[in-house]
């Protein structure tokens, strides 16, 4: 998957952690997640996609649960 759609989906995780003022924990939880896993491995680590796999699960799933709150 291209970046810009990773990226889009780690926005529309957030909105919906912003628009649900932090309270859903599922969305919380996978957000976090991949931004725990992201974080180091761009900060440290030279470019290796096996530190891009956990994304695969993780962003997809955070942004429908942030399209989900968006929707209510």
């Amino acid at each position: 998957m291209p970046g810009p759609v990773f990226a889009a989906g780690l926005v529309l995780a957030l909105a919906g952690l912003v628009r649900g003022r932090f309270r859903d924990r599922a969305t919380l939880l996978f957000t976090l997640s991949a931004v725990t896993v992201l974080i180091p491995a761009a900060a440290f680590g030279s470019f290796d996609w096996r530190y891009q796999l956990p994304q695969l699960s993780l962003i997809p799933v955070a942004a429908v649960l942030g399209v989900k709150r968006l929707s209510a």
